[in-house]
C-alpha cells in the first residue's frame, strides 16, 4: 500500500469508527440519563462494586491474543488457535470471578456484591465468542463491518436496562442490560462476518500469540489498575452512595472523551503496523493524528467542564447534584488522558509495547498515593477526581515526550500540533466564563443552550483563525472518505 492508501484507510476507518461510536454512544447517553432518573445512587454503587472486579479481570480475558492476531503475519490457523485460547480463558475467568465474589463483598462491606459479580462473570465467556471476529476485521481494516455489532450492543444494553428499571428491578436492570448487550454483540459479529473457527489448534502459533500477548497483558494489566484504582478506593473508603455518584459522574466524560480516543486508537494500530517500515511517514502520521485528535478532545474536555452544572440540573434528578464537581474534574482527566492515549498504538505497532509498561508503572507510582490521600484523608469524591486529573496531566506529558522520540519528531513539533486546539479551548473557556457571570439566575436549560452555542462558535472561530485551510482540509478528507467508503 502507498502512503496515500494508508491515509485513505485511516480516514475511512476513523469515520466508520466515529459513526459506530457516536450512534451507539448517543443511545448509551440517553439510557444513562433515563436510568439516573429511575435508579438510586446505591443501585449504581452496588453494580459499581462488581464492575471494578470485572475491570481488573478483563485484562486477562484473551491474554493479549487479540492484538497479537492483528500483529501476526497472515496465517489461516491463527484465528482458530486464538479463538480457542480466548474461550478457554473466558470460562476460567468466569469460574474465578464466581469464587472471588465473597471476598469482594467483604472488601466493599456490602453482601449484594456477591450475586451481582457472579452474574456479570458470564460476560467473559460470552465476549470470547466474538473477540477474534472483531480483531480479524480490524486486521483487514474492515471498520465499516464493525458498525452493526457496536451499535447492537449499545441498543440492546440501553433498551433492556431501561425496560428492567421501569419494571422495578433496581440495580439488576444494569446487570441484565450489560449481559444482554454483550450477547447482542456476539450475535451481530457472527452475522456480519462469515469467519468461523475451525476445530484446530497450532501450538507453534499459540506460542507466538502468547509471547506477543504477554507484553500486551502486562500493559493492559497496569492500565486496568490505573483505570479502576479510584473506584476501588472510593468504594472502600467512601461507601456505596459515593461510588454510585462517582460512577455516574465518570460515565459522561468517559462516554464523550475517553472512548473517543479508544475508537481512534483501534483504527490507528493496524495502520501504524503497516507503516512501521516507513519512519518519516510514521512521524508525520503521528503528528497529524495528534493535531486532529486534540481538536476534538480539548473541545469536549473543556466544554464539558464548563456546562457540567447546567447539564446536571437540566437532565438529572436533584440527588445527582453532587456529581457536578466530579464531572468537571473527570472531564479534565479524560482530556489529558486522551491526548496521549494514541501513543500506545505507536509503541505496539513498532514492536515496543514494553514502553507502555514502564510509563504505566511511573503513572501508577504517582496515582496510587494521590488517590489514597484524596479518598482516605480528604474523604471527598471531588478530590479523587482532581487527583486523577493532575496525574493524567503529568503522565500524559511524559508519554508525549517519549512518543516524539519513537516517531523521530521533536517535542516542539508535538507542541505545535497541540497549540491550535489549546489556544481555542482557552478562548472558549474565557467566553463562557464571561457569560456565566451574568447568567447565574437563568434557567439551567437556557444556560446549557447559551454556554454550548457560545463555546462552540468561539472554539470553531479561533481554530479557523489560526488555520484558515482547516475547512478545505476537512472537506477534502470527507470527500476522500465518501469516495472510498
Amino acid at each position: 500500500m502507498t502512503n496515500a492508501s494508508y491515509a485513505h484507510s485511516a480516514i475511512k476507518g476513523t469515520l466508520w469508527t466515529y459513526a459506530s461510536y457516536y450512534s451507539g454512544k448517543f443511545i448509551v447517553f440517553l439510557s444513562t440519563i433515563l436510568l439516573a432518573n429511575l435508579l438510586t445512587k446505591e443501585d449504581f454503587g452496588v453494580v459499581g462494586f462488581a464492575l471494578v472486579v470485572i475491570g481488573f479481570l478483563d485484562v486477562l480475558s484473551d491474554l493479549g491474543i487479540g492484538p497479537a492476531v492483528v500483529y501476526e503475519r497472515e496465517n489461516p490457523k491463527s484465528g482458530s488457535t486464538a479463538f480457542w485460547i480466548g474461550l478457554a480463558v473466558g470460562l476460567a475467568l468466569c469460574v474465578f470471578a464466581w469464587l472471588l465474589a465473597p471476598l469482594t463483598a467483604y472488601y466493599f462491606k456490602d453482601p449484594r456484591a456477591v450475586p451481582v459479580l457472579r452474574a456479570l462473570a458470564f460476560t467473559f465467556p460470552i465476549t470470547a465468542l466474538s473477540n477474534i471476529h472483531a480483531n480479524l476485521l480490524t486486521k483487514a481494516l474492515q471498520f465499516r463491518r464493525r458498525f452493526i455489532p457496536d451499535f447492537a450492543r449499545a441498543v440492546a444494553k440501553g433498551v433492556f436496562s431501561v425496560a428492567f428499571a421501569l419494571l422495578g428491578f433496581g440495580f439488576w436492570s444494569l446487570v441484565w442490560g450489560q449481559l444482554l448487550g454483550t450477547l447482542a454483540t456476539v450475535i451481530a459479529y457472527w452475522g456480519v462476518f462469515p469467519w468461523r473457527p475451525a476445530l484446530e489448534f497450532d501450538r507453534a502459533i499459540a506460542r507466538r500469540l502468547l509471547t506477543f500477548g504477554k507484553s500486551v497483558v502486562a500493559v493492559d494489566g497496569l492500565a486496568s489498575i490505573l483505570l479502576n484504582l479510584d473506584f476501588l478506593f472510593v468504594g472502600h473508603f467512601l461507601g456505596t452512595e459515593a461510588l454510585g455518584v462517582y460512577s455516574l459522574a465518570f460515565r459522561l466524560p468517559d462516554l464523550l472523551i475517553t472512548q473517543f480516543a479508544t475508537s481512534v486508537s483501534s483504527v490507528l494500530f493496524p495502520i501504524y503496523v503497516k507503516m512501521r517500515e516507513q519512519a518519516d511517514s510514521l512521524g508525520r502520521g503521528f503528528l497529524t493524528t495528534l493535531r486532529y485528535v486534540s481538536m476534538v478532545t480539548i473541545a469536549l474536555g473543556i466544554g464539558l467542564m464548563l456546562v457540567a452544572g447546567p447539564f446536571v440540573r437540566t437532565f438529572l434528578a436533584v440527588q445527582w447534584l453532587d456529581a457536578i464537581p466530579v464531572i468537571q474534574a473527570i472531564a479534565l482527566y479524560a482530556m489529558f488522558f486522551s491526548l496521549a492515549y494514541n501513543a500506545g498504538s505507536l509503541y505496539k505497532a513498532t514492536g515496543q509495547p514494553y514502553i507502555l509498561t514502564r510509563l504505566a508503572l511511573i503513572r501508577l507510582a504517582l496515582l496510587a498515593p494521590a488517590l489514597y490521600y484524596a479518598a482516605a484523608v480528604m474523604v471527598t469524591i471531588r478530590a479523587v477526581g482532581y487527583a486523577h486529573a493532575l496525574v493524567a496531566f503529568l503522565s500524559g506529558l511524559l508519554n508525549l515526550i517519549v512518543a516524539a522520540r519513537i516517531a523521530s519528531v521533536s517535542f516542539a513539533e508535538v507542541l505545535a500540533s497541540l497549540r491550535p486546539a489549546a489556544l481555542s479551548g482557552l478562548g472558549m473557556a474565557l467566553a463562557v466564563w464571561g457569560i456565566s457571570v451574568f447568567a447565574g439566575g437563568w434557567p439551567p436549560a437556557l444556560q446549557l443552550t447559551i454556554f454550548t452555542l457560545t463555546g462552540g462558535l468561539v472554539y470553531i472561530a479561533l481554530l479557523l483563525l489560526q488555520q484558515p485551510d482547516l475547512t478545505l482540509t476537512i472537506k477534502q478528507l470527507a470527500l476522500v472518505a465518501r469516495r472510498r467508503a
